[in-house]
């Protein structure tokens, strides 16, 4: 049989195995035409992409204008991998990652978030939102300091730029860990698509390069792989502070079924490792009526006040924040108890514009930036009246401010405790007190800035918030 016929049917059952992987209501047909793929295929500047070979090789696979360049290493050997950003004559690069770890479901809250989702492979978008929030500088390094980069799903399909996508959170991810900070990267219905061999919304150009790698797409996120390796230890639903992050939403049916974080999460992994998945597991992942991350009923509006109010208690949450459904911006529903963070980065980048979550201050807000400046708007009303509470009411003191040394503050109560942070996140000073006293914290030996006075009380989980100036 001719070598390129043969290609052409092995990609052809690859496509037809992907279609049958998944269900989902709103199937749409493969973009794909068999004549593409009798014609010459053209050649796209990617990767790199990671493989791991027998006899404790790995292979390192770049397609450049000058055609695919492969280099072989050792496992043992310290690999640095070199990603160049299409947007720019830049590049970054970081140390390939030995072992990946499951993350926690569950996190403590931090000061502050920066939340999206569905950026499908748009990296100018995502680059531009990053440096614009000072998640990370323009080197492409993490200056968010002990803050959360959430990423609820759906960073691969449709977009040009997935590659490059995935290794910048991937860097992320590890510079965040090694002083404080976190991305927290949960999957979505798409990146359960590419693990399933399902290329129905892939680019155009990774399939033409395909062919020339001589691989199937799904093989970029095999086992075999470090796409893959990194990618399916993740989770399909978190938990941060007192907020819920899954792609596409929470089911009555999935709420009901009482799962904790850990065994919905365990569930995720066994259906896109392809294990066995009946009963609960078919529940948790299934399509568009029930599974966490294809489920539209909250996105869509189509449950109940009452129903959410239901979901939200049986998974010990506030609010569920989701992608999966696009909105003109990012919205508040169902009384503030779901967050929609899904938004049309292609088309609001087109007019230089990105947008995203943001939870800072005690406050979520919609973070937006143009042409015009950087826009930080009060997503839940007067978020003023977040601080006013009976720690307010309790008469705290904190004086002098500004200060050039010693910081005093009267009226502090019992199972309280007090933090200082700076305005990177980094936790500088922590105390609790166990009765009514004046407290003193000497910072003379701080940089001069703005710093973040934190007090909270272990009882009622309340906090006050006050703006520290060293001088």
């Amino acid at each position: 049989m001719n070598t390129k016929l043969l290609l052409v049917l092995t990609l052809t059952l690859s496509i037809i195995t992907g279609l049958k992987a998944e269900t989902n209501n709103n199937r749409e047909s493969s973009k794909l035409s068999f004549d593409s793929f009798f014609s010459p295929q053209p050649m796209h500047n990617d990767g790199p992409y990671v493989f791991y070979k027998d006899n404790d090789k790995v292979e390192v696979v770049t397609i450049t204008e000058n055609g695919i360049k492969t280099e072989y290493y050792s496992s043992t050997d310290d690999i640095v991998i070199t990603v160049k950003d299409p947007t720019s004559n830049s590049s970054f690069s970081f140390p390939l990652i030995k072992e990946h770890a499951i993350p926690e479901a569950i996190h403590s809250a931090p000061l502050k978030l920066f939340i999206t989702s569905d950026i499908e492979g748009q990296f100018g978008a995502y680059k531009k939102m990053l440096i614009d929030a000072k998640v990370m500088n323009e080197k492409f390094e993490w200056i968010y300091g002990e803050g959360h980069l959430v990423l609820s799903g759906d960073m691969v399909d449709r977009g040009e730029y997935v590659t490059e996508v995935l290794w910048l959170t991937y860097k992320l991810q590890h510079e965040a860990e090694k002083i404080g900070g976190k991305v927290q990267f949960v999957l979505g219905n798409h990146e359960i698509l590419v693990m399933n061999n399902d290329v129905r919304y892939v680019h155009n150009k990774y399939l033409e390069n395909m062919v020339h790698l001589k691989i199937a797409y799904a093989d970029l996120f095999s086992n075999d792989s470090e796409f893959g390796r990194w990618m399916r230890k993740k989770n399909i639903i978190e938990k941060v502070g007192d907020y819920t992050i899954v792609h596409g939403g929470v089911s009555p049916e999935v709420a009901n079924l009482g799962l904790s974080y850990e065994e919905m999460n365990n569930y995720g992994r066994r259906r896109f490792n392809r294990e066995s998945c009946r009963g609960e597991c078919r529940i948790v992942t299934g399509g568009s009526q029930v599974g966490l991350y294809w489920y539209r009923g909250m996105g869509r509006q189509t449950i109940t006040q009452d129903e959410v109010n239901d979901i939200t208690e049986k998974i010990n949450t506030d609010k569920v924040i989701i992608g999966h459904t696009v909105y003109p911006q990012i919205t508040s529903i169902y009384e503030d108890k779901v967050i929609v963070v899904d938004v049309d980065h292609k088309r609001n980048y087109r007019t230089g514009k990105v947008e995203a979550l943001l939870f800072e201050d005690n406050c979520f807000k919609r973070f937006v930036s143009t042409a015009n400046g950087i826009e930080k708007t009060d997503l839940l009303g007067d978020c003023s009246t977040l601080a006013s509470t009976n720690l307010q009411n309790q008469e705290i003191k904190i004086y002098p401010n500004p200060t050039k040394d010693w910081i005093y503050i009267k009226g502090i109560s019992s199972n309280q405790i007090i933090d200082l942070y700076d305005l990177t996140g980094k936790l500088i000073h922590t105390n609790q007190h166990n009765k009514l006293t004046t407290i003193n914290i000497n910072i003379g030996s701080l940089a001069k800035g703005i710093y973040l006075l934190r007090i909270i009380d272990k009882n009622t989980n309340e906090i006050y918030q006050k703006k520290i100036i060293k001088n």
